[in-house]
């Protein structure tokens, strides 16, 4: 056998270290935001093809130095054919990695790894850090170990970190009262932002929070870092009616069409805060914009019964054919007809109820005996009456 040249053991060093950074990317999560972090995915697919090619070269080095017939063309070509094979099928794996853009891969993965993750937290860099409570506040349900790492890195200098933890606390389910006497401290925090996720991180645990924080939560429904966003809709919907005060910056983002607010999240809201928001949507109904005309007859026939408010309004549009167009004044009416019903259903509910409570008292009450209604001694004492 000859001797191994030097392009030879460059070329293997080359391709045992590709195959240990694949293997390293596919089986540790962390590593997955090194490679997002690339300026493309077409970097990462570039990364990823070229280690399958070093794989493949490499391979076929090794089965024309060691197969025993490796000058033998055809052990070539079917030694590159595996390697093409194997090739595409750690390729199609990889790139479901890639087109899921999900960290909740990394998070299963990182499922047996917590000691690193809850090292990371605390003792990691920034990044490392919030990698890691990403981690924590997918995978979901931390333990006693990761409740105290959250715990501590509540204090971290780092703005970022104080609420990304605040927001993983806020949907982990029965908080210790030593954690939520911690996340009461954070609504003295020095970062606005922090404040606003202390208070929505004190709804979702059901503490009570001052109403007035509701138009910040409003604010912030177009923030989708870490999915703040949710967190601030999430406060809105806990604080329901009392969230009444948002609605001026709710409204704002109806009529901002560039806003970046999910779909969902303000039909929600405003269907919590009940008919606390009709004045302010009837007042939409003067846009001269049939989209939001749309809109917003659409979100009072969500709220339902909590928009009679809305019917003299809506009544006026119904009839109004030189202000309206023909679809807005069929909407309207639309409208009315489901508010009138949700009105018939909650008054025919009321009545049952009020039917079912009499019929209880009647069943509790005793009736009443002939003692109950003689004016003078009870039977049982008649006879031991003295006579004059």
């Amino acid at each position: 056998m000859n001797p191994w040249s030097a392009s030879e053991w460059i070329l293997l060093a080359t391709a045992a270290w590709l195959a240990f950074r694949l293997l390293q990317t596919l089986w540790r999560g962390r590593q997955l935001a090194r490679i997002r972090a690339l300026n493309s995915e077409t970097q990462v697919r570039a990364y990823f093809f070229l280690s399958v090619l070093f794989l493949g070269v490499a391979s076929c080095l090794l089965v024309y130095r060691f197969w025993p017939d490796g000058g033998d063309k055809a052990f070539l070509i079917i030694s590159m054919t595996f390697a093409f094979f194997v090739g595409c099928v750690l390729g199609f794996v990889f790139e479901v990695f890639l087109m899921i853009q999900e960290w909740r891969i990394a998070c299963w993965i990182l499922r047996w790894n917590f000691a690193t993750t809850r090292r990371l937290a605390v003792e990691g860099t920034a990044e490392q850090q919030l990698d890691a409570l990403r981690t924590i506040r997918y995978v979901g349900d931390p333990d006693d170990d990761l409740l105290l790492t959250l715990s501590e890195t509540l204090s971290n200098e780092q703005p970022r970190v104080r609420r990304l933890t605040l927001q993983t606390l806020a949907f982990t389910p029965n908080l210790s009262d030593s954690l939520l006497r911690r996340v009461r401290e954070r609504l003295n925090d020095p970062d606005p932002l922090v404040r606003l996720a202390a208070h929505g991180a004190l709804l979702q645990q059901k503490q009570p929070v001052d109403p007035a924080i509701a138009p910040q939560f409003a604010e912030q429904l177009t923030n989708m870092e870490d999915d703040f966003a949710l967190l601030c809709c999430q406060g809105l919907v806990r604080l329901g009616p009392l969230a009444a005060t948002a609605m001026p910056k709710l409204v704002e983002l109806l009529l901002d069409r560039d806003a970046e607010v999910y779909p969902h999240f303000l039909p929600h809201c405003i269907q919590r805060i009940g008919s606390a928001a009709v004045p302010y949507l009837v007042e939409l109904l003067h846009q001269n914009d049939t989209d939001v005309q749309k809109q917003v007859i659409h979100l009072l026939i969500d709220l339902g019964a909590d928009a009679q408010a809305a019917l003299p309004e809506l009544h006026h549009v119904a009839q109004d054919e030189s202000g309206y167009d023909e679809d807005i004044r069929n909407a309207a009416l639309t409208a009315i007809q489901a508010i009138e019903e949700a009105l018939q259903k909650m008054a025919e509910a009321k009545a049952e109820t009020d039917d079912a409570a009499d019929t209880s008292k009647v069943i509790d009450t005793p009736p009443k005996t002939n003692a109950d209604t003689h004016d003078g001694p009870p039977p049982s004492a008649r006879g031991t009456e003295t006579l004059p």
